[in-house]
């Protein structure tokens, strides 16, 4: 009978033993579930409805294609899966975003425009592909209308994309490629400071094996140079400074 007393007590002393370690070892996991869970929402969760808002364009699309590289690559969807990408990044900086498409459509130049326009973006960046005859032509360009903030986004971008590695800085210019006093159309007709940025050439075999290569690197890069340039409205705007 003792000998039975003493093997119950070792059982219920292991029982008790057992459901503590159990107890113990589901706090644990909900205390990482629970930290995973909040940072899983913080990286996902809506940008604050009163952040500043940013307008992100894809260029071309549907039916226009834009520039078209070897093996049938088209501009066009280059130029969107980037822009989702770029939305992504600047949506984990708590920048709000609008985009003139999130899907292959056409929209015309006019109604890119309204659409940042009317949603009060306070920067506008466009997202193309350059092309040319000579395969040989290589290397970033951002083109904006003016030397003013705008000029100053596409230094930031263009900064911040050297530091990834692109094959050749081409500048950042104002008015358009064709030389004339012109400028791009979303540049001219955005009431906000803008910019083009052509990610290379879509005819230049080394500027699209480094786009796939950099990828997630010239996102970063961009929504990296548009905060940059937030935050130097911030504190202008604190100072009294205009655009």
């Amino acid at each position: 009978m003792k000998r039975l007393r003493k093997k119950k007590k070792r059982l219920l002393i292991l029982r008790i033993l057992l459901l503590v370690l159990f107890i113990g070892a589901f706090g644990v996991l909900v205390f990482f579930c629970r930290r995973i869970g909040e940072k899983l929402q913080a990286e996902h969760s809506p940008s604050d409805p009163d952040g500043p808002l940013v307008c992100v364009d894809a260029g071309h699309g549907g039916d226009d294609g834009g520039a078209v590289g070897d093996g049938g690559r088209y501009e066009k969807d280059d130029n969107l899966k980037l822009a989702l990408a770029v939305k992504g990044e600047l949506e984990k900086r708590n920048i709000r975003v609008v985009m003139t498409r999130e899907k292959d459509e056409k929209i015309s130049l006019q109604g890119r425009c309204g659409i940042a326009n009317e949603a009060g973006a306070v920067l506008f960046v466009s997202l193309h592909r350059n092309s040319a005859d000579a395969a040989s032509a290589g290397g970033v360009e951002i083109w904006t209308a003016n030397k003013g903030r705008g000029a100053r986004m596409a230094e930031h971008i263009m900064a911040k994309l050297r530091e990834v590695g692109i094959q050749k800085d081409r500048g950042v210019q104002a008015g358009t490629s064709s030389g004339d006093d012109s400028n791009y159309y979303v540049n001219k007709h955005t009431t906000m400071p803008s910019c083009l940025v052509e990610m290379g050439f879509i005819t230049n075999k080394e500027d699209n094996r480094l786009l796939d290569k950099h990828f997630d690197g010239y996102a970063t890069a961009i929504a990296e140079g548009v905060d940059e340039m937030l935050k130097e409205i911030r504190s202008e705007e604190a100072n009294g400074k205009a655009l």
